[in-house]
């Protein structure tokens, strides 16, 4: 290796500690990257030279009040934004090339009359929030979360008003264009399963599924291959497999008639059971925090669909972990201790249960499209330097 390459190869590796650390000191840089100081010091000027480092001040450990000048990415570099587009609202955040959160923003979901106009109404509302973001650059990339399967960035499934219009479109293509930033398109449930990585329920590498029970139920999957790989269409059209549920003998309560796993593991498919039993919702709360003998039945008929919907996923998946999220993630927790019990009896190593936060507005996924996008951001960051450009 050349001494120019070798030099290029250092300056890379001291560019990756930066955007790791947002920002840090010379010292740390000498230890994490295992130069010499006097490489380090050099390697930042060539750094700053670029545009690619800055002084900035940092905090003084033990010494409150007190500051010290380090070094760190300049967020003047760009953003990427992760947009959640939801079917009640639609939460999008900013993160500047180094991670940090530079703002978000939710507002509600409009009707659409057809898909150009969703993309029109998306170029404007991120180009907007984009706009409104101090001093963070240009918008370097965009990911979009949308409720239903995507792959090749297409909606494949069938999606529900407000945005039935976009399926089959190509919604990341034609926004990509408006805003002129290159963009993604993913499941929710995928960029959510981002998201709560990124939070710190689980570590990277562990294997998962992640059931996100809002207004419609969305899977994700993900092995040991890390969260960019996730793919919902692991399982295919998930909330359509057929489910029996047992006939619980209460009050004289009808027997469940067959239906499929989407029916109970989602707010509409739960209301409309309700429904069924003569119970009209008032609020979602009520299915955990009513002692009625309708909500138990509920809950009970809810724990049994969600065990045999993970029963599904660890027979076809083997998950390390099940995590539970969406507005009935408050229903799941309610029902934990049941949901444990039928895992154990079937399952000789049942998966780890993580249930998260209940109805965030998307902010958790729009979380995980932020960060998907800012990792694809910093390499293609980290190759140019790399590459000497």
């Amino acid at each position: 290796m050349t001494n120019a390459a070798a030099r290029t190869r250092s300056l890379a590796l001291a560019f990756e500690r930066l955007l790791a650390e947002g920002t840090t000191t010379r010292a740390a840089l000498v230890e994490q990257t295992g130069l010499s100081k006097a490489t380090v010091a050099r390697l930042v000027i060539d750094l700053e030279r670029a545009g690619l480092a800055e002084a900035q001040r940092i905090d003084s450990e033990g010494r409150p009040g007190r500051r010290s000048t380090g070094v760190g990415v300049p967020r003047s570099l760009g953003h990427t934004v992760g947009l959640s587009l939801g079917l009640r609202s639609c939460h999008a955040i900013a993160l500047d090339l180094a991670g940090r959160e530079m703002g978000r923003l939710l507002v509600p979901t409009p009707a659409f009359v057809d898909a150009e106009q969703a993309v029109a109404w998306a170029a404007e509302f991120v180009r907007g929030f984009s706009d409104s973001l101090d001093g963070c650059g240009p918008l370097l990339r965009l990911c979009v979360a949308l409720p239903g399967r995507v792959r090749d960035g297409v909606p494949i499934s069938a999606l529900p008003e407000p945005l039935s219009v976009l399926a089959g479109h190509p919604f990341r293509e034609r926004l990509g264009e408006a805003l002129g930033a290159p963009g993604l398109l993913a499941s929710d449930a995928d960029m959510a399963l981002a998201g709560v990585t990124s939070l710190g329920y689980l570590e990277p590498e562990t294997s998962a599924v992640l059931f996100t029970m809002s207004t419609v139920l969305t899977v994700a999957t993900r092995t040991r291959l890390g969260v960019v790989e996730a793919r919902s269409s692991a399982l295919g059209d998930f909330a359509a497999l057929p489910l029996a549920l047992p006939h619980e003998d209460r009050g004289g309560a009808a027997a469940p008639p067959p239906s499929n796993l989407g029916a109970l593991l989602s707010v509409r498919g739960v209301s409309d059971h309700a429904r069924a039993l003569g119970v009209e919702l008032e609020s979602t709360s009520q299915l955990w925090s009513s002692e009625a003998p309708e909500m138990e039945l509920l809950r009970s008929r809810f724990a049994a669909a969600l065990a045999a919907a993970i029963l599904v996923a660890a027979i076809t998946t083997d998950p390390e972990a099940c995590v539970l999220t969406g507005r009935l993630a408050r229903l799941a927790a309610a029902v934990q201790t049941e949901l444990a019990r039928i895992l154990g009896e079937a399952l000789d190593e049942p998966p780890r249960l993580v249930v998260t936060g209940d109805d965030d507005n998307g902010l958790t996924t729009a979380l995980g499209c932020a960060h998907t996008a800012l990792a694809l951001e910093q390499r293609r960051f980290v190759d140019r330097v790399r590459e000497g450009e």
